[in-house]
């Protein structure tokens, strides 16, 4: 895939935030817009206003409704109430804005309102649509759990398998199969409707994982490096498709045909991987290894960046701005977009689960923690401006 870089301007005008909220200093924020050949590049500079997060509400215990087994995805409606899928139960739990237990949806099985598999969930207008490849389908709930339907869905599994909800339309991974040849796309549900939206072709970053086949053919193992940088794509609104194509603060929008819309950029400074990180993260693939001496890995061992992707994952809330999560020397930040590519805020991110996307709606941030004997719990937070 090739990202134009700024050659020449063609056009530029220079934006300035000052939007600050009551008691907060102006800020010194800069988004620079030129349109080069046809791309529009959105440079990010200087410091923005940076938002809070208030704890109002933790959902879980060590035992009843709020004690979960594997919580695949979490979600909101607009009153508040707070649905987790817990895929270990095969059952959705619905808590109020306050955490406290309304009812439980679901059970395991393959009959209306039962799952085989739940893998994460989203709003298709007013109904709770929930991913089950396990039985083929994604089902159609309403807010109380009366089954309304279902859609099919292809038999694929995998971590990185979730539903994106983008203003009023819901998408999710699927294949397009051809005569000889098939390609990933993302389906699309919108105002009862469905269609497709092709991905753009992108090529893996080299060295991002292991390929190991047993030595006595008894299958292939694979490890993952997480600090290598994949552009894994994820939808966005006006029919564009959000990729990160490097390890640099460099986001861009792309058409389903591969044409680069948009790029967003933000100043940044890289951070670099120690060695005790770097051991903690290649042990697992060392270790087998030297216990499967006659394994030919492909690699044979992952090659250590320079620093750290500067953006872990990209999420979109229910206004369509862009939530970046951005790798910083504490952790991690969530870096806030508008819609043309402008940073309107940042804040700290919590710890959360890494496979477990968050979920921004209006003035509250939803996501899953666990501690170090792997028990999860749901995390509330009030976003202060």
């Amino acid at each position: 895939m090739t990202v134009p870089r700024s050659v020449c301007l063609l056009a530029a005008v220079a934006i300035v935030a000052t939007a600050c909220s009551p008691g907060q200093r102006e800020s010194d924020a800069t988004a620079t817009t030129d349109t080069v050949a046809g791309v529009v590049h959105v440079r990010n500079t200087g410091a923005v206003p940076a938002w809070s997060l208030k704890p109002i509400a933790t959902i879980g215990a060590a035992d009843g409704p709020a004690s979960f087994g594997q919580i695949n995805a979490i979600l909101a409606d607009a009153e508040g109430t707070i649905y987790v899928a817990d895929s270990k139960a095969a059952e959705i739990r619905v808590f109020d804005a306050r955490g406290a237990h309304v009812r439980t949806m679901g059970r395991r099985g393959a009959g209306p309102s039962e799952f085989a598999s739940l893998y994460s969930m989203g709003w298709a207008g007013d109904s709770l649509a929930v991913l089950d490849p396990g039985n083929g389908r994604i089902g159609l709930m309403s807010r109380t759990g009366a089954w309304l339907g279902q859609l099919r869905h292809d038999r694929i599994t995998g971590s990185g398998l979730h539903m994106y909800g983008i203003g009023k339309a819901l998408y999710w991974m699927t294949v397009l199969r051809g005569e000889r040849s098939a390609a990933s796309a993302f389906a699309r549900y919108s105002d009862g409707r469905l269609d497709t939206l092709a991905q753009p072709a992108l090529s893996p970053m080299k060295g991002a994982t292991i390929v190991c086949p047993h030595p006595t053919g008894g299958g292939i193992t694979f490890f993952s490096n997480p600090y290598a940088s994949r552009p894994r794509p994820v939808p966005a609104p006006d029919d564009r498709i959000v990729v990160v194509p490097g390890y640099d603060y460099r986001i861009a929008l792309m058409t389903p045909t591969g044409d680069t819309a948009r790029i967003v950029e933000k100043a940044y400074e890289a951070v670099p991987i120690a060695d005790a990180e770097w051991e903690e993260a290649t042990a697992e693939s060392r270790e087998w290894m030297a216990k499967a001496p006659g394994a030919k890995c492909d690699p044979v061992e992952f090659t250590r960046p320079v620093s750290k992707t500067a953006v872990r994952e990209i999420f979109h809330d229910d206004g369509g701005r862009m939530w970046v999560e951005a790798t910083s020397r504490t952790g991690f930040d969530f870096d806030v977009f508008d819609r043309e590519g402008r940073q309107i805020g940042s804040v700290a991110s919590p710890a959360r689960h890494r496979n477990v996307p968050p979920y921004i709606r209006g003035d509250r941030l939803y996501l899953v923690t666990a501690d170090s004997l792997d028990v999860q719990s749901v995390k509330v937070f009030e976003i202060k401006r």
